[in-house]
């Protein structure tokens, strides 16, 4: 594995039953990227993702990390069901003392520490898991789109949030999203997954990008996740 890469992924394809979701796909991210994973929904984006995090069997290809993977999904704020306030919680992932409280300095949460976490706002609770995530010293960290159901004010500073965490840390960081409009602000790379391939360029690149891999269809990319939350209301 090249010593500058995170990850490594080759010849990789992968089917449910007799459907082709990604054939034979062929990619690299560098340590301390900061990657935006963009695609139709249905393109085979949560499958790459749990491929990578081997929740899924790679029957044909290879798939290499250097280090660990942290991981965010999409309703993080369901799998913590339990009255806890967010100190318990952060006890639980981490007994350094020393770390936790690091982490909870550099995230800026000392002041919800005692507080319930089910009754923080949103951008609250995204600050939490994150803080949870980084107790565990991972390398790689990968959010399922976090920021869905959050204003505008909040997705911003959750970017922000992310490029420094990226930048102080060192942290590589794979981000599930719909909303195409701020990539090139704030990563480094865009991944788009589409049409069972996987193509990867600078963010500043991402509309080029999208166009080589949907063609005049990647309009409807953003527009497609808002029409995707009304109908779930």
């Amino acid at each position: 594995m090249n010593k500058k890469n995170s990850i490594e992924v080759k010849n990789l394809s992968f089917s449910y039953q007799e459907e082709t979701i990604l054939d034979n796909i062929s990619f690299s991210i560098e340590k301390k990227d900061l990657v935006a994973i963009i695609g139709h929904n249905g393109s085979g984006k949560s499958t790459l993702v749990k491929l990578l995090l081997n929740l899924l069997p790679s029957k044909k290809g290879i798939i290499k990390t250097s280090g660990s993977i942290a991981y965010i999904p999409q309703k993080f704020n369901q799998d913590i069901n339990f009255p806890a306030k967010v100190k318990e919680i952060l006890e639980l992932e981490c007994c350094d003392c020393d770390l936790r409280g690091d982490v909870v300095k550099s995230l800026s949460i000392e002041n919800l520490i005692d507080k319930q976490f089910k009754n923080l706002s949103g951008g609250q609770q995204q600050r939490v898991m994150i803080a949870l995530s980084l107790l565990s010293n991972p390398n790689i960290l990968i959010l399922d789109e976090p920021t869905v159901g959050v204003d505008t004010t909040t997705q911003e500073e959750f970017y922000k949030l992310l490029k420094k965490i990226n930048k102080d840390r060192d942290l590589t960081i794979l981000f599930v999203t719909h909303d195409t409009g701020m990539i090139s602000n704030y990563f480094t790379k865009t991944l788009c997954v589409g049409n069972k391939e996987v193509h990867i360029d600078n963010a500043k690149n991402t509309n080029t990008l999208l166009h080589s891999v949907y063609g005049d269809n990647f309009h409807e990319l953003h527009h497609h996740h808002h029409n995707h939350e009304e109908n779930k209301k």
